[in-house]
């Protein structure tokens, strides 16, 4: 009896065993399979647009030099003023030629006297005496009354101040080096003026972005010391030369902010140009739609959407029919499903381990497998569509779709087995050139526009 009570009791361990290891499986099944998630199309906006970070400043500042050597007589502004463009900020003294100009005042005045005289003598002896000697004599006084009229016209302008120094631009006075009585060098920095009143935000483009780009742009402004206010702006000006590091070139490009009220320079700030904006449109997300050779699709529930439209040939020359589990075997499988689900007859091709195949195949019957990751794939047809803008975030749909249409979404493991085979792709398209068994992409030919709404 004890023997028998000992087997027994063996026999139930195995059995417990097996079961829970069927168990184990059955549930890991389960947890591997992908959720096959849906969206619609529907009616929206779209932006598209361009952004940047960077540090405010100001569009307007000026460094003044005096421009001339001299003794500064009045300063009519100090540090912290406001001033007009053309106001007077500072004067100079003039040379004190006081006692030449009186030298050369009295010569003028003994030499008007002598040529009086020499006129004079002439009337009353020009019939008796020498009158070429006269008039010779009256020709040399007149010379000599003009040259002190001239010199101490000279001595006036040599004396007089030079012209002062006004304000080139409106603006604050930040920087003031002068002070009444003290003298100056032409070269020297007298005062700067900065005009906070204008400010913009300088920002790095990426070089492929920049084609985008006009001057006259509108613009949201974020600055960090203000998270919940927009300043409005525009593009000022795009840069001509642009600077490369680790083999990616920016461009700078300015924006200029049409508001500033709190808005200090130096504060920190992110600028996003609006390059295009369009509304009331039908929009997907963008990780719905897939590039394959220079077509879009996507891929529609076959129960949802009429076939008019969706692909019902083979894919393109060397994209396999079939991709298994992340592109493993499956030809004949494909094609053999292909016929069930979308009525082909072209044989499929050979899936291989990195998710390419020979040609053939029929795009419906993409998917044979009824368990794993490609579970109901075999339900699910391509569609060709046109698409107009996008951004990182969503696509605009001109064509092959209406509102209301289901579009099926890369699936979503749950296993991190599962997740290396779908990630991205569409459960188990690896066989489908590669296309879409890795991580989703934007279509190669969409650039890197910033966000959208």
């Amino acid at each position: 009896m004890k023997k028998w009570l000992t087997l027994a009791a063996g026999l139930i361990l195995i059995l417990a065993a097996v079961s829970g290891y069927v168990y184990y499986k059955k549930g890991s099944r389960q947890a591997a399979a992908p959720q096959v998630r849906t969206t619609e199309v529907r009616k929206g906006s779209i932006s598209v647009s361009v952004s940047g970070s960077g540090s405010v400043t100001a569009v307007d500042r000026q460094t003044i030099n005096a421009g001339t050597t001299g003794t500064v007589d009045k300063v009519l502004v100090k540090e912290g003023d406001l001033v007009k463009k053309g106001q007077v900020l500072f004067t100079f003294k003039g040379k004190d030629l006081s006692d030449q100009i009186n030298q050369e005042e009295m010569n003028l005045k003994k030499k008007q006297t002598d040529l009086a005289n020499a006129q004079k003598t002439f009337k009353e002896t020009a019939q008796d005496g020498d009158v070429d000697s006269l008039k010779a004599n009256i020709a040399s006084l007149q010379l000599d009354v003009e040259a002190s009229r001239s010199k101490i016209a000279e001595y006036e302008k040599e004396a007089a101040p030079p012209d002062p120094i006004t304000a080139p631009i409106d603006g604050e006075i930040t920087v003031l080096k002068v002070q009444e009585g003290g003298e100056i060098n032409g070269n020297a920095e007298a005062a700067e003026i900065v005009n906070y009143q204008k400010l913009q935000v300088v920002i790095k483009v990426d070089e492929l972005d920049l084609p985008k780009l006009k001057e006259g742009m509108k613009a949201d402004i974020t600055v960090d010391a203000f998270p919940d206010k927009k300043f409005a702006g525009e593009v000022t000006d795009i840069g001509r030369e642009g600077t490369t590091t680790n083999g990616v070139s920016v461009f700078d490009v300015t924006v200029g902010l049409n508001e500033s009220d709190g808005v200090r320079v130096g504060m920190s700030a992110e600028a996003m140009i609006h390059v295009q904006d369009k509304s009331d449109t039908l929009v997907l997300p963008i990780e719905a739609v897939q590039q394959i050779q220079g077509k879009y699709v996507v891929f529609v529930p076959s129960g949802e959407t009429s076939a008019e439209g969706a692909s019902a040939s083979g894919p393109p020359a060397g994209a396999g029919s079939y991709g298994g589990r992340n592109g493993q075997s499956g030809g004949n499988t494909g094609s053999s499903e292909g016929r069930a689900s979308g009525g082909g007859t072209a044989p499929g091709g050979n899936g291989t381990r990195n998710g390419s195949g020979s040609s053939g195949g029929q795009w419906n019957g993409l998917s044979a497998e009824r368990s794993g990751p490609t579970q109901g794939a075999r339900d699910r047809i391509m569609k060709q569509v046109e698409v107009g803008l996008h951004n990182e975030t969503q696509i605009e749909i001109t064509g092959g779709l209406k509102e209301g249409d289901k579009v099926i979404l890369p699936t979503l493991a749950s296993s991190s087995r599962t997740q290396q085979q779908s990630m991205g792709g569409f459960g188990g398209f690896g066989g489908f050139g590669g296309g879409f068994g890795g991580v989703p992409r934007v279509p190669s030919n969409f650039s890197r526009g910033g966000g959208g709404r």
